[in-house]
């Protein structure tokens, strides 16, 4: 497969655009057919940080599918642990569990079943979910729980049907314009050509609702970290919402423009958005809360940001 870079197109890192162009296939995925020396860039491997110019012709060789897929288990910090669930902390790279597009990479729920045992046993569909009644997109990180009982995987669903799991996202989006508290309403459908979530207009009778509210944390000089709260539970809603709004996250090349890509998405190599509470209440009733501290190398990053003070 071949394809030419656009004349129109701004120079970027090579695994930023080829996630740009394909979005159907994750940055992680471009990634490991480049390190596999499986694309070429004027006939040439390079590296994910090449800079790929108008007017580029980018060559994608066939591969093994063996060669691209990462069967290794992760290593999983467990956050806390009862008879009933256990919650963790996920790692951005990681799918929550396989896909059509990836049926026999590692995942979560790879990671789960071995962990324990009666989780291969729990859920809708154990084979391919066990135990997982709700997922975290593969960049993102973050806190997620995994139901060790059938019973409490009853238990946990209806919360997440009643929408009264409470869920606390952080994330830094390009962009100073936010008043200290936003909600935003878009109704999301899907893009039958990109695969992408669209955002409509609150009164469009397309679509589905979706509930985001937002909370700013930190200004700096040119993006904002925020804590948001999802109100609804729909697919890439954060991600969608801030793009819409005109503030993408720091990071996220799937929703994003040229005009946003910048040398903070290119320092920090992720989508900053870290799953960071959970809020659940357990078989007697109790209502817990679990946290997810921001990772370190999202730590480091954001000491590099100036404060508006």
């Amino acid at each position: 497969m071949e394809i030419i870079v656009p004349e129109d197109n701004e120079p970027m890192r090579l695994d930023h655009f080829l996630t740009k162009t394909y979005p159907e296939r994750s940055r992680t995925y471009w990634q490991k057919l480049i390190t596999y020396k499986h694309v070429f860039v004027d006939g040439i491997n390079t590296s994910k940080h090449f800079l790929v110019s108008p007017g580029a012709k980018i060559r994608i060789e066939a591969q093994k599918e063996q060669d691209t897929v990462n069967t290794e288990i992760p290593d999983i910090e467990v956050i806390a642990e009862t008879d009933d669930y256990i919650v963790i902390e996920k790692p951005t790279g990681l799918l929550t569990h396989p896909n059509a597009q990836h049926p026999h990479e590692a995942a979560v729920s790879t990671w789960a079943k071995q962990y324990s045992l009666q989780v291969a046993e729990v859920g809708d569909d154990p084979k391919l979910r066990p135990g997982i009644v709700h997922r975290l997109d593969r960049d993102v990180s973050g806190v997620m729980i995994i139901a060790k009982t059938q019973e409490f995987f009853e238990h946990l669903k209806n919360q997440f049907q009643e929408r009264t799991v409470q869920k606390e996202y952080l994330a830094l989006a390009h962009g100073t314009d936010f008043d200290n508290e936003v909600d935003l309403t878009f109704r999301l459908a899907r893009n039958k050509k990109t695969g992408k979530m669209s955002a409509l207009p609150e009164s469009s009778h397309e679509g589905k609702e979706a509930r985001t509210s937002i909370v700013v944390d930190t200004r700096y000089t040119s993006s904002t970290l925020l804590r948001i709260h999802p109100k609804t539970g729909r697919t890439h809603q954060i991600r969608a919402h801030l793009f819409a709004k005109g503030n993408p996250i720091v990071g996220d090349i799937l929703y994003t423009s040229r005009n946003f890509i910048t040398k903070l998405d290119e320092k920090l190599g992720r989508i900053f958005l870290h799953a960071h509470t959970l809020t659940i209440a357990n078989m007697k009733g109790e209502v817990k809360t679990y946290t997810s501290s921001l990772p370190n190398g999202i730590k480091k990053f954001v000491k590099t940001l100036k404060v508006i003070v």
